[in-house]
Parts: structure tokens; sequence; C-alpha cells
């Protein structure tokens, strides 16, 4: 060794030492002499005892060159800081990940619109407070349960159950709605109509992962449109009536208005001295102006047009007098 190592004895001799006292490879330096070029070659030792103990224990000594550590130093160094890029690089994600997922959650919470969400087997994964307040289940009792147990629905008219949505998102692969006049029936057999739209969960590689359902309460407006149709129906009505009152009224006022023309006809064409006839065509005359007063206010009070309401004077008449002013119209 003395032959070979440039290094002081005595530091070869601690170097050796401490190798044979030791079962684990102790690193360490050693100076060798090339062709008269000193060289640095970095060392490992430990001892070797024979299991049988017959022979002589040896200390093994594994011996490198620096610049070939110092390469695979490097290299090594470069591993594991290309490591500590992967790992950063996935922290940052699964980070990002986890703000996604709280804000996804928190807008699913907030929002006015009730929201469920299902696995591709129609097994219930989300529930929001708006949809755990109309359909009576909350997120801990909805978790895992069919989404027909949980989001019941049938016809408003006929009451048939209606289709399951996420067998339809699921055949179709798209975003699909109810239909029209859909009841949501609760946990507790409370009824709300309600209109929703399911649309298909997604992964990276464009494979279904679940469905989502968002619906919301339109009793408010369902109600409010039949009350629209009631007053559309109504103000129809009413039209109808003033159209039929209007026309009944018309048709009386011929009466009148063809008795005062006929008596101007003859005033127009009489002798100034028939006093007699002169009085009887001025009251005839009269009773027609009073006819048409009232039929004019009858025009005026709308409140009986809209109703379409004719009303009858009844009174005690002399039925031989009826009959006279008739005669004389």
């Amino acid at each position: 060794l003395g032959d070979v190592v440039a290094t002081q004895p005595a530091d070869v001799e601690r170097l050796l030492r401490s190798c044979s006292r030791s079962r684990e490879p102790l690193p360490g330096t050693l100076e060798i002499d090339r062709d008269g070029t000193r060289e640095r070659l970095g060392t490992s030792g430990a001892v070797l005892q024979p299991r049988d103990g017959a022979q002589h224990a040896l200390v093994l000594l594994r011996l490198s060159l620096r610049s070939a550590a110092a390469a695979r130093f490097l290299a090594l160094n470069e591993r594991i800081a290309a490591l500590h890029r992967e790992i950063e690089r996935r922290q940052r994600v699964e980070e990002q990940l986890r703000e996604q997922r709280e804000w996804l959650q928190v807008t699913l919470t907030s929002i006015g619109d009730a929201v469920i969400s299902t696995d591709v087997d129609g097994r219930v994964t989300f529930v929001n407070p708006r949809a755990a307040l109309l359909t009576g289940w909350n997120q801990q009792d909805a978790m895992g349960r069919p989404l027909a147990e949980v989001f019941r629905i049938v016809d408003e008219f006929s009451r048939a159950p209606s289709p399951d949505p996420v067998a339809r998102v699921l055949a179709s692969g798209s975003v699909v709605g109810l239909a029209n006049h859909t009841l949501l029936i609760a946990r507790d057999g409370t009824e709300t109509a309600i209109e929703d739209t399911a649309a298909p969960i997604r992964e990276t590689g464009g494979s279904l992962r679940g469905v989502v359902l968002v619906f919301h309460d339109v009793g408010d407006r369902r109600r409010l449109q039949r009350e629209l149709l009631e007053r559309a129906q109504r103000l129809a009505e009413a039209d109808q009536r003033k159209d039929e009152f209007l026309a009944v009224l018309a048709h009386e006022l011929r009466n009148p208005l063809a008795a005062l023309s006929n008596s101007l006809h003859v005033l127009a064409r009489l002798p100034g001295d028939d006093a007699q006839l002169i009085d009887r065509l001025q009251r005839l005359m009269q009773r027609q102006v009073l006819n048409l007063a009232r039929m004019v206010d009858d025009l005026l009070d709308v409140s009986r047009i809209t109703r379409g309401k004719i009303e009858l004077q009844r009174e005690a008449i002399d039925l031989g007098a009826a009959v006279q002013q008739a005669l004389e119209d």
C-alpha cells in the first residue's frame, strides 16, 4: 500500500484503524502516485469479520476518483433538485385544485338554485343547502342514496313519475331539461313546482364522471301565470258582455230615433192650424227624448256595461195607453 499511496503513513494508519472499528462504511480520502502525478481519491472503509472466526478480520477499502465522485454527486444533486421541483409543482397543482374545489363548494352552497350531483350509478354525491331545503334531505342523509329516492318528481297533472334525469343525461351525454309541469315531492310529502336542468360531469379525458342537477322553485311563477290567465279570461268575458250590452242598447236606440224622425217628417208637412195633431206629435217626441236620455245614462254607466247587466224598470201601467203609444210610435 505504501508503494501506491502517497498519503502520510500515520494518516493511513488512522484511517485503517477507524475503519477496523466500524461495520458501516466510513468516508475518507487518500492520495495516490500515478506516474509522478498525485491524485486524490475518495474512500469508504469498513471491517469484514469472517463468520467462522478462523480467519483474521479484513478491512475493505473502496476507492473512487474524486472527479467521478463529484460527477455522481452533481448528478445526485441534480436528481434531488429535479425531484424537489416536481414536488413543488405537484404541491402547486394540488393547492390550485384545493382552491378550485373550495371555490366551487362555496359557489354551489351560496347560489340561489338547488344543486344535486350524482356519480355514474345515479347515487347522490352532493346536496347544497337550497336542495336540502326543497327535498328535505341534507348532505349527510342523502350521501350515497339513489337519486330517485332523494329527488322524487312527478307530473303535475297525471301524477305519473317523471323520467330519471340521470339516465337521460347518461344516455345522451348532453344537457337535458325536465318536462314542464313537474312537481318535486319532498321527504315530508311537501310538493313544490320546479324547473330544472341536468348536465354531465366529465373528466379531463372526456369520460362521464357523474351528473349535476340544477333546479329551482317556480311555484310563485306558476301561481302568477294562473292568476294572469284567469284575469285574461275575466277580461275577455267582460269584453264579450260589453259587446252584447252595446248591441242590445244600439238596437233599442233605433225605436225612439225612428219615432222622432217620423214625427219631424209629419210636422214638416202639417198645416199650421192642426193643433191637436201637433200636440200629439210633441208628446210623442217628448216621450222618445226621455227614452233616449235613459239609454244615454245606461251608456254612461260603465260598471253595468262591463257586467253586461241591463236593468229593467218594472212598474204598473195602463195597457190601453201602452198600446196607444205603440200605435202612435
